[in-house]
């Protein structure tokens, strides 16, 4: 049995270049599933940081209410019977102050007083420059982003307006975009300053505490207790570990979809690699067979043999997905701060995933080669005749040709929901499948048609007439046609909901500036549409909110006067909730999203108990529209019942419509409300400053996608290999009967660029027919989408295919031309 396995491996090993193409493409298909997986968590990170860089390490936070006649101050003393759960109680300080250079350039930032050790104990702040020495008097710590905007630097004087009162501070330090300063364009602006400084400006001692408790698994039921017993204050989690899962789902989605994908196009890639090694060791198996070795004990040790390749090519894959993850970063997180970690990059959980699909996916790929020559009787075998022919009576078409119709008709009768979306992903994988079968009989008849035409060579004809017999070149086309369709499927849904990103921004948000005041009432609205650039202008209400009944959120729960707000903000399906927009205030009615809807199986007339702080009130469902804000997680209630269950009377922002240049209204109402203004940005200014959170995950995966085109490509070249040693005799009988290696060359050339071009044909035709399922694989998590074919990445991946395809026949034209006749005449 040694011997056996000496000579098994000497077999293997004496083929470098074919052990190469096995462990490269087992190793490729492990990086791109330990890239998904790494990837995955750096999304899930990122997000993760961008949701907790205002509660840090905190379990809880306290502060006061933003409501007519609440306290400002936060009593201590009633936090005192619960000491004994807390691991820390951090008090703070936090206000406003106005940094006004010029009129145009003022900016409130919120200002916070500290104690620092506690603080980066809380939130750890990363400085890039200077330092946290001698924390008291006037200094201050603020992040980059406004920084660089101002061009401060550290011992720079920065007059601040606090309180009434100006003060001259000076910059401690300049923190990294981390923890608090991370967002700082969304967020507006952050300042770190000595809490005693801060509590004497403002004359109060804390107005905002952050809890760590020891178990923080007591956090809900703390919360809970506190809110109760806290009701003049406002008592919410540091970490809401229930809107991060359910933000983060909806971003790594598409992740979910390319593991899919990866997956598919592994087993196509390591298949092809295996199939050429078992038919290079023929006569290997054909001599252990013969010397009465039984199928079982050499099925047993290629398939052990297969698993090993598999765990080298998952260890190789490994490292090869590192490199792939630091060029998604380069290329894709410029002017971050790298979010790669030791935690993430050397996780035993990602290896051993990687290493166990490698192992999984070898085994599997390998089983069907091996067995098919194991199982092939030793004549066939010495005879080497092991390859059926190809038939042209295979019925599979109709099947493929049925599954692909009902992808491309059945969604268009289905509805946004969980069992659409399960629906959707059934017709797509169906699809897929359904193209494989279809796709030799589709060649079958099209070579058969360019093969009449009258003027073209014999060669060529011939090199047509080949891709329909040959097994190995369908597979090619088979092989390109999926990993085309794949990869267009993926890059329309990162385009469908980019494209959705961008038309929220455009054509959703139909107002220009958005103003936040210090008092705002119906009052300041009639003043701000006299400004100067002021078209017309719009009040409203919004917060967040739980929904106690169905143990979810509501991201932006809106109060609105009447129907006009959607003339400022507008939603999908207006139309057919006129009454209700109307009746809104008859009662406690709330409008809600067809996407809460699909999600919790709501229906008109249902009731949501929605929570504010301690308070739960109940509101009944009378319509429901579509929008995509707030990750469709968004309600409408009257303003007079957000007033009133929220006990407010400011107008939480006025949305503006501006006459000429936004920037310029901007600049207007600024001089006309000066100090008022806390905070005022132009739509491009919002959408700059939240487009850094989704887009540059798309962009990744976009490259991502077309990593695995690449992947795939390697696949057709073992498959090419495996043609021409099957077809060795057949080159050597051309070249006998007076074929001359010019012409031998013409057709080899004809055989790969028509399988390019099948292959893209086939593989684009699919994706389109792929792209109607996208609204119902997305919409349940995102909302409601249109289709946007990524119409550029299919250009450029049909150029890149025919490209590809040009090159990839050099492989047999050289191969060929080295052929010696006699060799390749008695080869077996």
């Amino acid at each position: 049995m040694i011997t056996v396995f000496k000579a098994l491996t000497k077999s293997l090993f004496d083929k470098k270049l074919r052990l190469f193409l096995v462990i490269f493409s087992i190793a490729a298909s492990a990086a791109l599933i330990y890239a998904n997986e790494c990837f995955s968590q750096i999304c899930t990170q990122k997000f993760y940081e961008a949701d907790v860089r205002w509660g840090g390490n905190s379990d809880i936070y306290i502060e006061g209410k933003e409501t007519v006649g609440a306290k400002e101050w936060i009593d201590l003393k009633e936090l005192s019977g619960y000491k004994d759960k807390f691991k820390y109680e951090f008090h703070f300080v936090e206000g406003k102050a106005l940094y006004a250079p010029s009129i145009e350039e003022m900016h409130y930032f919120s200002i916070i007083g500290v104690d620092i050790e506690k603080f980066n104990t809380h939130n750890p702040v990363s400085l890039s420059d200077g330092s946290f020495q001698n924390w008291d008097g006037f200094k201050i710590i603020l992040g980059e982003t406004y920084a660089k905007k101002y061009n401060l630097k550290v011992n720079d004087v920065m007059k601040l307006e606090l309180n009434g009162s100006q003060y001259d501070f000076k910059v401690a330090g300049i923190s990294e975009a981390k923890g608090l300063f991370l967002r700082e364009l969304a967020d507006g602006g952050f300042i770190l300053a000595p809490k005693n400084t801060i509590s004497d400006i403002f004359k109060g001692d804390t107005n905002l505490v952050f809890i760590k408790l020891k178990d923080s698994t007591q956090k809900e039921a703390v919360k809970e207790a506190l809110t109760e017993e806290l009701d003049e204050y406002k008592v919410e989690y540091a970490i809401d570990d229930a809107l991060i899962e359910a933000e983060t789902l909806n971003y790594v989605l598409p992740f979910i979809i390319s593991a899919i994908a990866v997956i598919f196009m592994s087993i196509f890639i390591i298949f092809t690699a295996f199939n050429l090694i078992t038919i290079e060791r023929i006569p290997m198996i054909g001599t252990l067979r013969s010397i009465g070795l039984s199928r079982k004990k050499i099925n047993r040790m290629l398939v052990g043999e297969s698993a090993f390749l598999g765990v080298l090519g998952g260890f190789i894959g490994c490292l090869l997905g590192i490199v792939v993850l630091e060029f998604i970063q380069i290329n894709y997180f410029r002017g971050e701060k790298p979010v790669l970690n030791a935690n993430i990059l050397l996780g035993a959980k990602q290896i051993i995933m990687a290493i166990g699909a490698s192992v999984i996916i070898a085994v599997f790929s390998a089983i069907i080669p091996i067995l098919r020559i194991t199982r092939t009787p030793i004549k066939n075998i010495i005879l080497n005749d092991i390859h059926k022919k190809q038939g042209k009576k295979n019925r599979l078409w109709i099947i493929g040709f049925i599954l692909m119709s009902l992808a491309a008709i059945v969604p268009y009768f289905l509805e946004s929901s969980l069992s659409g979306m399960i629906a959707g992903c059934v017709l797509a994988t169906g699809a897929l499948v359904g193209l494989v079968p279809l796709i030799p009989f589709l060649t079958y008849h099209l070579s058969r048609f360019i093969g009449k035409i009258p003027f073209l060579r014999y060669d060529i004809i011939l090199g047509i007439r080949n891709i329909r017999d040959n097994k190995n070149l369908l597979n090619n086309i088979q092989l390109f046609s999926v990993s085309i369709a794949i990869v267009a499927f993926m890059a329309s849904i990162f385009n469908t909901m980019g494209s959705d990103l961008i038309k929220a921004y455009k054509e959703d948000m139909k107002y220009d500036i958005r103003v936040i005041l210090r008092h705002t009432d119906d009052q300041t609205v009639k003043l701000m549409s006299d400004i100067e650039g002021v078209e017309a202008c719009n009040g409203d209400y919004f917060t967040d909110a739980g929904i106690a009944n169905y143990q979810t959120f509501i991201n932006i729960l809106y109060g609105i006067n009447d129907e006009s707000f959607f003339e400022y903000e507008t939603a999908g399906q207006l139309d057919k909730n006129r009454d209700a927009i109307k009746n809104l205030n008859s009662g406690k009615n709330i409008i809600t999203t067809n996407v809460l809807k699909s999600k919790l199986g709501l229906q008109t007339g249902d009731n949501l108990v929605i929570k504010f702080g301690s308070k739960e009130v109940t509101y009944k469902i009378t319509g429901f529209v579509d929008t995509n804000a707030g990750i469709g997680h968004v309600g409408y209630i009257s303003s007079e019942n957000f007033r009133k269950d929220l006990e407010i009377s400011d107008y939480s922002e006025i949305l503006v419509k501006a006459k000429g240049d936004p920037d310029t209204v901007k600049s207007n109402i600024k001089r006309a409300l000066n100090k008022d203004v806390i905070r005022i940005e132009t739509k491009e200014e919002m959408a700059e400053a939240n487009s850094d959170k989704v887009m540059g995950v798309f962009n990744a995966i976009s490259c991502y996608s077309y990593i695995a085109l690449i992947i795939g490509i390697i696949g057709i070249v073992n498959n090419l290999i495996v043609s021409l040693i099957q077809r060795k005799r057949s080159f050597a009988m051309y070249r006998c009967i007076g074929m001359s290696k010019k012409s031998l060359n013409k057709m080899l050339i004809t055989e790969a660029v028509v399988v390019g071009v099948y292959g893209i044909c086939f593989g684009l035709t699919c994706a389109i027919i792929l792209s109607t399922v996208i609204p119902l694989i997305v919409s349940i998590f995102w909302g409601a989408v249109t289709t946007q074919l990524a119409i550029k990445e299919m250009a450029i991946m049909g150029l890149a295919g025919i490209t590809a395809m040009f090159a990839i026949a050099l492989v047999p034209v050289i191969k060929s031309n080295k052929f010696s006749i006699l060799e390749s005449i008695k080869y077996e």
